[in-house]
């Protein structure tokens, strides 16, 4: 019974890792059926089954199901290990993440205090997963808009990572960079490319030139040089963003849909209009492929497309677009 377990825990991953959503859903039901036949309501392996599932119900949209799962999960666990384990840890994490989601900042906010606690108390010989707990829950507030507390909890992980590891670690990349987000957004363009020119060093020493966490910290760059005026520095960081995308990861991909818009964007801006309304709509094109017809990033690029059809007269195309942007915000 165990390997049934297993195995169905395994393909319920694997499901998932494709988006399969409704097959991994499937397998992970039978694999808490199982666990908790073989093992009663009270074991490892049905706080796992639980986890997952909540998980599961989170990126299918039924909060309230993946809310009452993880919910048990950290029952479970905290009946097998203790309040301050970091079995409940983690699942508080995923729990909060969800309250994020959905803008439940009330009930996020005392746990997110109490996951922090709970790794400080366990993890205190382990700096790394406590700058990676540091940084995770930093990525959330920043997520939800919350910009000081995800300063704060950002500039505690760099202290970790630095005091603990070295001033020229890899993992400092992701953490400069959002730093710089927030620098960007409260409008410290200064502070913003400091932070991002730091990490391109902390990257070009420890990853590929090729990599696609390398093109993320030249397009973040070139949006500060763009906010600063400096059109013609931002144009060719996104032109190398873009190749490294498109050779990394896929010509549709998300990272390369969001590249071309603000290059598109760069375009319009310098009067290079025949150039920016093609792109702008080879990004709508790969935004309804690899984001859904629903998403705000497309509804936002066909209203800026909409907008030059309309300074152009081409009233139909526009209405058009208007009316698909609209159906995306509607969703």
């Amino acid at each position: 019974m165990a390997d049934r377990w297993q195995d169905l825990n395994q393909q319920a991953i694997e499901c998932m890792q494709k988006g399969k959503i409704d097959e991994a859903i499937g397998y992970g039901l039978e694999a808490l059926e199982a666990a908790r036949s073989e093992y009663g309501d009270k074991h490892e392996s049905v706080a796992v089954s639980l986890n997952n599932m909540g998980e599961l119900h989170r990126l299918e949209g039924n909060y309230p199901e993946a809310e009452n799962v993880l919910l048990q999960s950290a029952d479970v666990s905290e009946a097998l290990h203790g309040k301050q384990s970091l079995e409940v840890g983690e699942t508080l994490m995923n729990l909060a993440e969800l309250y994020f989601s959905q803008q439940r900042f009330d009930d996020a906010e005392p746990l997110m205090e109490r996951v922090i606690a709970v790794y400080q108390e366990q993890s205190s010989d382990e700096p790394s997963l406590m700058a990676s707990v540091y940084n995770t829950c930093g990525s959330m507030y920043l997520g939800a808009g919350r910009m000081e507390p995800a300063r704060d909890l950002f500039e505690k992980a760099q202290t970790v990572v630095e005091e603990h590891k070295s001033d020229e670690a890899p993992e400092l990349g992701p953490i400069l960079k959002s730093l710089a987000v927030i620098d960007r957004q409260t409008g410290d363009l200064e502070g913003a490319e400091k932070k991002l020119r730091r990490a391109l060093v902390i990257y070009e020493n420890s990853i590929s030139p090729e990599h696609p966490e390398f093109a993320g910290i030249l397009t973040h760059l070139a949006e500060v040089y763009f906010a600063k005026g400096y059109l013609q520095a931002a144009e060719p960081l996104l032109k190398q963003g873009i190749d490294i995308y498109k050779n990394s990861l896929d010509e549709k991909s998300p990272e390369t849909g969001m590249a071309l818009d603000r290059l598109a964007t760069l375009y319009a801006a310098t009067g290079r209009i025949d150039q920016a309304e093609p792109m702008f709509q080879e990004v709508i094109d790969i935004f309804k492929s690899s984001l859904g017809s629903g998403h705000p990033a497309l509804a936002e690029t066909q209203n800026t497309l909409a907008e030059m059809y309309i300074d152009k007269g081409q009233f139909d195309d526009a209405f058009e677009l208007l009316e698909a942007s609209l159906q995306a915000r509607e969703k």
